[in-house]
């Protein structure tokens, strides 16, 4: 299994086409104070798996501090992973409404997606104070 895509964004959503729409994906976040509090965010996954890698297998994603403090309560719920057809390999697009996230100081966090017991992959989001307008 391996996490093609991992982010904290505005929107995420899988439209009837099967396109997955990511909007705002960052890893940097600039804060003129904390706790920083971010409302109504996405998490995006898209993960590639293998045929023998099938079945449902329990989801979690939760956002740590970089000495390993929760930022968030940790999500979590069950998802059945399955190849199309004859395929060696599958997609398992994700995007996950977590509504607000509390981010108690500067510094690194980390966006963690964990899949069963076998699977973990990490994006890191830096905040960072803002002092002026924020590059572009």
């Amino acid at each position: 299994m391996n996490a093609e895509i991992l982010t904290l964004c505005d929107f995420a959503n899988l439209d009837s086409g099967g396109k997955f729409n990511i909007i705002g994906g960052r890893h940097r976040l600039y804060a003129a104070g904390v706790p920083h509090t971010l409302e109504n965010q996405f998490i995006a996954a898209r993960l590639l798996f293998q045929a023998q890698e099938e079945g449902e297998k329990e989801v979690e994603i939760s956002v740590i501090t970089a000495d390993g403090r929760p930022s968030m309560a940790p999500i979590k719920w069950n998802v059945n992973f399955e190849c199309s057809g004859r395929e060696l390999t599958g997609f398992m697009p994700m995007a996950f409404s977590i509504g607000q996230i509390v981010l108690p100081e500067f510094g690194e966090y980390d966006l963690v997606l964990k899949v069963g017991l076998d699977f973990q992959s990490r994006a890191r989001i830096h905040v960072i104070r803002l002092e002026s307008a924020p590059p572009l």
